[in-house]
């Protein structure tokens, strides 16, 4: 026999269904939100983490996978204009006339 569904059960289904009726958080925004935490949370600690939000459900909260979709749009907007910068020539020195 199944048991009721809590407070909470209902609580993360309105979540999981808000998330997936935003067109700018799903699948791609809540793919980039999955690798900041790949890229920030050390590697040992990462199923440890995973399993915090399973257990809190916070990673099916749409506040918390925006947050997270932010620094990940952040964090490509400044790699691109490093990568950007990097790649432009330095720019030449004229030669003073005398």
């Amino acid at each position: 026999m199944s048991r009721p569904m809590t407070f909470m059960d209902q609580q993360q289904e309105r979540w999981v269904r808000e998330v997936k009726a935003d067109s700018h958080l799903y699948p791609k925004g809540v793919k980039m939100a999955s690798a900041v935490v790949e890229r920030f949370v050390p590697k040992r600690r990462q199923k440890k983490f995973r399993r915090f939000l399973d257990a809190t459900r916070i990673g099916d909260n749409p506040t918390f996978l925006r947050f997270l979709h932010s620094i990940a749009i952040a964090i490509e907007k400044e790699e691109k204009a490093e990568k950007r910068k990097a790649a432009k020539p330095p720019a030449k020195k004229k030669a003073k006339r005398k």
